[in-house]
């Protein structure tokens, strides 16, 4: 099989299984949203309805307020005499009402109510359906009676017409000033009552549909369904009770609580009932009225349903597409020039190189895996070879000076710009030239190798150490200057005490001896401390600081660690002037000598003198 063909056979699946499931999850997050939207819809629709009867609510309350203050309708309730009401009053009190029911036609009965409860006034449209001798549904007045408030608002089905309405009415608690001292409370004398038609309401009720089954309805709070659109509720929903007085139905009671519960945050509430599941929103009307809505889940999803087939084909033309220009770039970018650097690479080999790697693939990458493996494989012995005579001490195996200052510079850089610091210890082996000179340079080899192993392993307890070509990012680099001189490199210090602590752990590791044939040899080691960029940020400041520094540990005793101090480059200054000065005096011939007797105490002859 060639690669073309293998390269098919991964892509398919590589890019078919992802696809698939980025379809999958974009259907699911679709529908969701999808499904989210729906409910927000009916949140903002039930919402409209709610505000929009509160708003007639509040406006009949308003109406009936400012009609019960007519004088002519005060004056009909004051008099007592019901002769007089009805020749007097009667038919001035028509024609108001009428002009009122005439500005607002859903006021369709407007009823005066005597305390006891007895209609004394019924004015009436066409629409009611009703005479004059009709009365209300007792219980709405029996309610009106007994909730004893000032405005009495309820929804309750008219007798006249068999439909639901709106009744508000007002209780008219008066003084008759013409007869009544002024001291006396007033009494109530009656009730001003409206029946308003609420046949808008329940036609955006009944004109509302989501999909074939859902939509809204209307209950008390009882539960029984006032608005019911059939299709929205069924059997399923609801238990039929046939009455002659309401024609309703009512609401699971399990089901009608759960709802009435969520109506006061206005959350959704899902459940299934008899295998079909819906979810419902509700909001209160007022303390007698619950407007909800129910949407089925298969609404939904045949809503929901074109955006599968979209998906589909979406992912069906992603996934044609993408093998398609993946393929196409595979083969511009990678097949078409592995042949050319093929036929390079066997020229290249053919004529320079002599190893041979038998790689058994029958690919186009397998012949260039053969060829430039029979020349990486010469050029990288060769090219590791240089560097590392370049970049590395050929005794001990570390860093050399080269190696060390590269990736100081390195460092030192990535120090600038990240703001951190780093510390350069400079490391001189106390005593090493008497190995050298009893024992040999031979040895002095082998003790040198011993010490660097053992900066490595002391290192290397806590830190990384690089010995490699330099391209690795390493904590730590430990390299050898010559003789018995070694540097190291501390990067990303978090305080300037942590390279003491280093240093401390290298002179404890010296106290060991290092046996030397028949001989155990130990030395100790002074060590100088320069900070970046505390004390420099010259890299060969730094290193002739940490330097100056281990010269001062040796002249405080050896075997210890100085951090350089600016007092440091003082005594450098003063050193170097006197060795001027001697210089020039021994050029001079400036010097004299002086001999200082040594007294013998006891005889009091010379026992010698000093120079």
């Amino acid at each position: 099989m060639k690669l073309q063909r293998k390269i098919i056979g991964i892509l398919i699946p590589v890019i078919l299984l992802p696809l698939l499931v980025l379809g999958w999850f974009a259907y699911t997050q679709l529908v969701s949203i999808y499904e989210e939207k729906s409910l927000d819809h009916i949140n903002t629709l039930i919402t409209q309805i709610s505000s929009n009867y509160e708003t007639r609510v509040n406006n009949t309350i308003a109406n009936i307020e400012q009609l019960s203050q007519s004088s002519l309708l005060v004056k009909y309730v004051l008099t007592e005499s019901e002769e007089d009401r009805y020749s007097l009053l009667h038919r001035p009190l028509q024609r108001l009402l009428n002009s009122y029911q005439n500005s607002y036609p859903e006021y369709y009965e407007i009823r005066i109510i005597l305390p006891d409860g007895e209609e004394d006034f019924h004015q009436a449209t066409d629409y009611s359906n009703s005479h004059a001798e009709d009365e209300p549904a007792p219980p709405v007045i029996q309610e009106m009676i007994s909730s004893k408030k000032e405005i009495f608002t309820t929804i309750a089905i008219n007798p006249g017409n068999k439909e639901p309405a709106l009744y508000v009415s007002k209780r008219m608690v008066l003084n008759d000033r013409s007869i009544d001292a002024a001291s006396k409370a007033p009494k109530l004398r009656g009730y001003l009552l409206v029946t308003v038609s609420l046949e808008v309401l329940q036609k955006t009720i009944e004109s509302t549909r989501f999909g074939k089954t859902g939509g809204l309805f209307i209950t008390d709070n009882t539960g029984y369904v006032i608005f019911n659109p059939q299709s929205s509720l069924n059997n399923m929903l609801v238990d039929t009770e046939q009455n002659i007085d309401t024609h309703s139905s009512i609401i699971l009671p399990w089901l009608f609580n759960r709802l009435r519960t969520n109506t006061e945050n206005l959350s959704t509430y899902k459940t299934d009932i008899d295998s079909q599941v819906s979810f419902f929103k509700g909001i209160n009307l007022g303390e007698h009225l619950y407007l909800f809505a129910r949407l089925p889940e298969d609404e939904l999803q045949d809503k929901v349903a074109w955006l599968k087939n979209i998906v589909i084909t979406i992912a069906v033309m992603a996934i044609l597409l993408t093998s398609l220009l993946i393929f196409s770039a595979i083969k511009y970018f990678i097949l078409n020039p592995i042949q050319i650097l093929d036929i390079a690479a066997h020229e290249i080999g053919r004529g320079k190189l002599d190893t041979i790697i038998n790689i058994d693939r029958d690919d186009e990458m397998g012949s260039l895996a053969h060829a430039i493996s029979e020349m990486s494989i010469n050029l990288q012995k060769s090219d590791e070879r240089v560097r590392y005579i370049a970049y590395h001490d050929t005794l001990t195996g570390l860093p050399n000076r080269l190696m060390f200052r590269d990736y100081l510079r390195h460092t030192l850089a990535h120090a600038k710009r990240n703001n951190e610091k780093l510390a350069v210890l400079f490391l001189d082996l106390d005593n090493f030239k008497w190995v050298n000179d009893t024992l040999g340079h031979h040895n002095g080899d082998i003790f040198l190798k011993e010490i660097a192993d053992r900066l490595e392993h002391t290192l290397r307890d806590t830190d990384y150490i690089a010995q490699t070509s330099g391209d690795d990012e390493a904590d730590n680099i430990i390299a050898r200057l010559g003789g018995d001189e070694f540097i190291i490199l501390i990067p990303n210090i978090s305080d300037n005490f942590i390279p003491s602590k280093v240093a401390a752990r290298i002179i404890e590791s010296m106290h060991d001896p290092v046996k030397l044939g028949n001989h155990n040899f130990s030395t100790g080691a002074s060590i100088g401390i320069s900070i970046f960029p505390d004390d420099s940020e010259d890299i060969d400041t730094l290193i002739k600081y940490a330097d100056l520094a281990m010269y001062h540990a040796k002249e405080s005793g050896k075997n210890n660690y100085q951090y350089f101090a600016e007092t440091m480059n003082e005594s450098l200054s003063i050193r170097i002037a006197l060795e001027k000065q001697l210089n020039e005096a021994i050029r001079n011939n400036e010097f004299q000598l002086f001999y200082q007797p040594k007294i013998d105490i006891k005889t009091g002859s010379i026992a010698g003198a000093e120079a």
